[in-house]
């Protein structure tokens, strides 16, 4: 780049080590310097756990439920903020904290938080919000993308609308947003044309 920044302007390039082409690209553009790559290696158990410690700071309690657990799982920066997440939304006298202790790796974490959606919010109304964000990908849904795919949706309109008469059945957005409160943290948003879209 012709471009020039100050020295106290850092730029931060986060790539997947197998993605040859971003690497290498990186690499020719300074070539006189490999101190400014970092390889971030796999979290061991003694760094999750000093990592999740530090984020759980007053709930010890918590924290020694589910130590043991740590030794088993499959440790990712992301199962460890999910499980972050779990144990300090959950009340200690939940019996959900025995079901927590079983997720030993990110994907049961998640499966977890769907399933809980489901049971506050009902399948069809989760599973058809999850379809629409899934299929939408990274150009992203807005709310009213949102609202039109769901009011088209012939199950969920049949729940909404059971005893409703009206020729006007569009889904009110407050299914929607229940949904989207819930996920808050797993998703990001971004403007298009002056309009907020919403991805994973």
């Amino acid at each position: 780049s012709d471009k020039y920044y100050p020295n106290n302007v850092k730029f931060i390039f986060s790539v997947i080590e197998d993605s040859e082409t971003l690497t290498e690209k990186l690499d020719s553009l300074f070539p006189n310097d490999k101190s400014i790559f970092l390889n971030v290696n796999d979290l061991d158990d003694k760094e999750s756990i000093s990592i999740f410690r530090s984020m759980i700071n007053d709930k010890q309690g918590r924290f020694d439920f589910i130590k043991e657990q740590f030794r088993q799982a499959e440790i990712t920066p992301l199962y460890i903020k999910l499980i972050y997440d779990l144990l300090s939304k959950t009340p200690s006298y939940s019996t959900k904290l025995k079901k927590i202790k079983l997720l030993y790796n990110t994907r049961k974490c998640i499966e977890f938080i769907f399933e809980n959606l489901e049971y506050d919010y009902g399948d069809v109304l989760v599973k058809t919000c999850l379809f629409y964000l899934n299929d939408a990908d990274k150009s992203g849904i807005s709310d009213e993308e949102m609202i039109e795919s769901l009011s088209l949706n012939e199950d969920l309109a049949g729940q909404v609308f059971e005893f409703n008469l009206t020729s006007d059945k569009k889904v009110p957005i407050t299914l929607w947003n229940r949904i989207k409160y819930h996920l808050r943290e797993y998703l990001t948003y971004k403007e298009v044309d002056g309009v907020r879209v919403y991805c994973w």
